[in-house]
């Protein structure tokens, strides 16, 4: 089932990233805008585009949203767009989309409590979009103005992002992957738990819970990547 109402390591698959590759055409999704207006992502092709998933309820992506807002404000040519997914880690406070009224919420709030300044699209309530790109948490995804992914990370890096967005003037495409062993909180100020205290005390007890296998999994997946590349 898409949207879980405990997180448990087994709803993602952590040795695969589906969705489009470098080099692949961004499949295109509908989503709805906070004002409730209807948008492609098409809509936004002609220009570079990063594309971020998060929601309220991942510490990572909340980690992230200041440096993000702060490398959108210095590429005023990008379109930078946060696509507002499943709740990562529900609890009693933020729980788990029973409709899409409440995913539109949710999302709202990111943007008036985070000071996400990025615009957001918000997903379907069956993850239509999610699915297509991926699944994960917080991935990201770097599109040329032809509509072409030219960059992926599974985890959002955003290092990364800036090397490629500089880069991207003295390339026609820049076919790369970043497959991370292991997520990243580059940017963060303040404490996980913060993030699961706010979604509720189930999903700080949730993580817990699932804190050991995550580990094992992450460590899986280094070594599948280090035997993959050498």
């Amino acid at each position: 089932m898409y949207n879980y109402s405990h997180f448990k390591p087994e709803e993602y698959d952590f040795s695969k990233f589906e969705g489009p590759k470098p080099g692949e055409t961004a499949v295109d999704f509908v989503a709805t805008k906070l004002d409730e207006e209807s948008v492609r992502l098409s809509d936004f092709f002609g220009s570079w585009i990063v594309l971020e998933t998060g929601s309220i309820s991942c510490p990572i992506y909340e980690s992230k949203i200041k440096p993000m807002n702060e490398l959108a404000r210095k590429s005023p040519d990008t379109t930078f767009l946060v696509l507002y997914v499943r709740e990562a880690h529900p609890g009693e406070r933020i729980g788990q989309h029973e409709s899409f009224e409440e995913k539109l919420s949710c999302a709202r709030r990111a943007r008036d409590e985070d000071k996400e300044s990025r615009t957001i699209i918000v997903d379907d309530i069956d993850g239509s979009a999610h699915r297509l790109y991926g699944s994960m948490p917080n991935s990201v995804y770097v599109i040329n103005p032809k509509g072409t992914v030219v960059f992926r990370g599974d985890w959002n890096d955003i290092s990364e992002v800036r090397n490629v967005l500089k880069a991207r003037d003295s390339i026609k495409i820049h076919p790369k992957e970043h497959y991370s062993a292991r997520p990243s909180f580059r940017g963060h100020k303040g404490s996980i738990f913060g993030t699961l205290r706010r979604a509720g005390r189930v999903a700080a007890w949730d993580f817990v819970k699932a804190f050991p296998p995550m580990v094992l999994k992450h460590i899986q997946k280094s070594r599948f990547q280090k035997k993959k590349h050498g």
